[in-house]
Protein backbone atom coordinates (compact mmCIF):
# COMPACT_ATOMS: atom_id res chain seq x y z
CA UNK A 1 0.00 0.00 0.00
CA UNK A 2 2.90 2.34 -0.67
CA UNK A 3 4.77 1.65 2.57
CA UNK A 4 4.83 -0.86 5.35
CA UNK A 5 1.81 -1.18 7.57
CA UNK A 6 3.73 0.56 10.33
CA UNK A 7 4.08 3.68 8.16
CA UNK A 8 0.34 4.40 8.49
CA UNK A 9 -0.40 2.91 11.90
CA UNK A 10 -1.40 4.81 14.99
CA UNK A 11 1.25 4.99 17.74
CA UNK A 12 -0.91 2.78 19.98
CA UNK A 13 -1.02 -0.04 17.40
CA UNK A 14 -0.05 -3.56 18.41
CA UNK A 15 3.30 -4.84 17.24
CA UNK A 16 1.90 -7.84 15.31
CA UNK A 17 1.75 -7.40 11.56
CA UNK A 18 -1.83 -8.72 11.31
CA UNK A 19 -3.02 -6.36 14.00
CA UNK A 20 -1.24 -3.47 12.26
CA UNK A 21 -2.93 -4.41 8.98
CA UNK A 22 -6.34 -4.56 10.69
CA UNK A 23 -5.79 -1.06 12.09
CA UNK A 24 -4.56 0.44 8.82
CA UNK A 25 -7.33 2.42 7.08
CA UNK A 26 -5.72 2.20 3.60
CA UNK A 27 -5.41 -1.58 3.88
CA UNK A 28 -9.02 -1.93 5.06
CA UNK A 29 -10.39 0.31 2.28
CA UNK A 30 -8.48 -1.57 -0.42
CA UNK A 31 -9.50 -4.94 1.04
CA UNK A 32 -13.16 -3.87 1.20
CA UNK A 33 -13.14 -3.27 -2.57
CA UNK A 34 -11.93 -6.84 -3.18
CA UNK A 35 -14.40 -8.25 -0.67
CA UNK A 36 -17.30 -6.44 -2.34
CA UNK A 37 -16.21 -7.65 -5.78
CA UNK A 38 -15.69 -11.30 -4.75
CA UNK A 39 -18.18 -11.89 -1.94
CA UNK A 40 -20.88 -13.42 -4.16
CA UNK A 41 -18.61 -15.29 -6.56
CA UNK A 42 -19.28 -18.74 -5.13
CA UNK A 43 -23.05 -18.40 -5.53
CA UNK A 44 -22.63 -19.01 -9.26
CA UNK A 45 -20.26 -21.95 -8.62
CA UNK A 46 -22.34 -24.62 -6.84
CA UNK A 47 -19.54 -27.19 -7.17
CA UNK A 48 -16.83 -24.95 -5.65
CA UNK A 49 -15.30 -26.43 -2.49
CA UNK A 50 -12.24 -24.23 -2.04
CA UNK A 51 -10.03 -21.40 -3.22
CA UNK A 52 -6.38 -20.45 -3.59
CA UNK A 53 -4.80 -17.07 -2.85
CA UNK A 54 -1.86 -15.61 -4.74
CA UNK A 55 -0.15 -12.50 -3.39
CA UNK A 56 2.26 -10.57 -5.60
CA UNK A 57 2.20 -13.36 -8.19
CA UNK A 58 3.06 -16.17 -5.74
CA UNK A 59 0.79 -18.84 -4.32
CA UNK A 60 0.23 -17.92 -0.66
CA UNK A 61 -2.37 -20.34 0.66
CA UNK A 62 -5.42 -22.41 -0.19
CA UNK A 63 -8.32 -24.07 1.58
CA UNK A 64 -10.37 -27.03 0.37
CA UNK A 65 -13.49 -28.32 2.12
CA UNK A 66 -15.49 -31.55 1.98
CA UNK A 67 -18.59 -29.83 0.61
CA UNK A 68 -19.81 -26.67 -1.05
CA UNK A 69 -22.08 -25.99 1.92
CA UNK A 70 -19.18 -25.99 4.39
CA UNK A 71 -17.05 -23.87 2.06
CA UNK A 72 -19.90 -21.39 1.56
CA UNK A 73 -20.30 -20.98 5.33
CA UNK A 74 -16.57 -20.26 5.70
CA UNK A 75 -16.23 -18.07 2.57
CA UNK A 76 -16.98 -14.63 4.10
CA UNK A 77 -14.31 -15.04 6.80
CA UNK A 78 -11.80 -16.60 4.42
CA UNK A 79 -12.31 -13.84 1.89
CA UNK A 80 -11.90 -11.06 4.46
CA UNK A 81 -8.72 -12.53 5.93
CA UNK A 82 -7.23 -13.17 2.49
CA UNK A 83 -8.09 -9.71 1.19
CA UNK A 84 -6.55 -7.98 4.20
CA UNK A 85 -3.41 -10.09 3.99
CA UNK A 86 -3.10 -9.44 0.25
CA UNK A 87 -3.52 -5.70 0.68
CA UNK A 88 -1.07 -5.56 3.58
CA UNK A 89 1.54 -7.47 1.54
CA UNK A 90 0.84 -5.77 -1.78
CA UNK A 91 3.87 -4.39 -3.55
CA UNK A 92 4.01 -1.23 -5.64
CA UNK A 93 3.23 -3.07 -8.88
CA UNK A 94 -0.14 -2.38 -10.48
CA UNK A 95 -0.61 -6.04 -11.43
CA UNK A 96 0.97 -9.41 -10.79
CA UNK A 97 1.43 -12.57 -12.79
CA UNK A 98 -1.61 -14.84 -12.82
CA UNK A 99 -1.00 -18.40 -11.64
CA UNK A 100 -2.52 -21.12 -13.75
CA UNK A 101 -4.48 -24.02 -12.30
CA UNK A 102 -1.79 -26.56 -13.26
CA UNK A 103 0.84 -24.71 -11.20
CA UNK A 104 -1.50 -24.62 -8.21
CA UNK A 105 -2.32 -28.34 -8.53
CA UNK A 106 1.43 -29.09 -8.64
CA UNK A 107 1.99 -27.16 -5.40
CA UNK A 108 -0.87 -29.10 -3.79
CA UNK A 109 0.53 -32.44 -4.97
CA UNK A 110 4.00 -31.55 -3.67
CA UNK A 111 2.56 -30.63 -0.25
CA UNK A 112 0.62 -33.94 -0.14
CA UNK A 113 3.96 -35.79 -0.34
CA UNK A 114 5.43 -33.96 2.68
CA UNK A 115 6.70 -35.46 5.93
CA UNK A 116 3.59 -36.51 7.87
CA UNK A 117 2.68 -36.23 11.53
CA UNK A 118 -0.76 -36.46 13.15
CA UNK A 119 -2.62 -35.54 16.29
CA UNK A 120 -5.89 -36.78 17.75
CA UNK A 121 -8.11 -33.75 18.35
CA UNK A 122 -10.99 -35.60 19.98
CA UNK A 123 -12.84 -38.92 19.75
CA UNK A 124 -13.79 -38.21 16.14
CA UNK A 125 -11.18 -35.93 14.51
CA UNK A 126 -7.53 -36.18 13.58
CA UNK A 127 -5.35 -33.37 12.28
CA UNK A 128 -2.62 -34.48 9.91
CA UNK A 129 0.25 -32.14 9.10
CA UNK A 130 2.44 -32.67 6.05
CA UNK A 131 5.46 -30.45 5.60
CA UNK A 132 7.93 -29.84 2.79
CA UNK A 133 10.58 -27.16 2.38
CA UNK A 134 8.01 -25.06 0.46
CA UNK A 135 4.66 -25.72 2.16
CA UNK A 136 2.72 -26.99 5.14
CA UNK A 137 -0.56 -28.85 4.71
CA UNK A 138 -3.01 -29.20 7.60
CA UNK A 139 -5.78 -31.72 7.03
CA UNK A 140 -8.71 -32.43 9.35
CA UNK A 141 -10.02 -35.99 8.99
CA UNK A 142 -13.19 -37.62 10.31
CA UNK A 143 -12.47 -41.05 11.83
CA UNK A 144 -16.18 -41.93 11.89
CA UNK A 145 -16.22 -41.61 8.09
CA UNK A 146 -13.17 -43.75 7.40
CA UNK A 147 -10.70 -40.90 7.70
CA UNK A 148 -12.48 -38.74 5.12
CA UNK A 149 -11.05 -35.27 4.71
CA UNK A 150 -13.18 -32.43 6.09
CA UNK A 151 -10.76 -29.56 5.44
CA UNK A 152 -7.32 -29.08 3.93
CA UNK A 153 -5.36 -25.89 4.47
CA UNK A 154 -2.25 -25.33 2.36
CA UNK A 155 0.17 -22.65 3.55
CA UNK A 156 3.20 -21.75 1.46
CA UNK A 157 6.44 -20.87 3.24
Amino acid sequence: MGGGVTAFSPPSASSTSMQLALENKKVIQAADAYIEHLSNIIESQPDAIGYAVAINGKLNSADVYASHELFARMWPKLLKASAIEAMAERGNEKSSAVLDAAAIRKEFADAERGHESSKDVNHRLDVVMKETNKAVLFETRDRERGGASIHKSYVMK
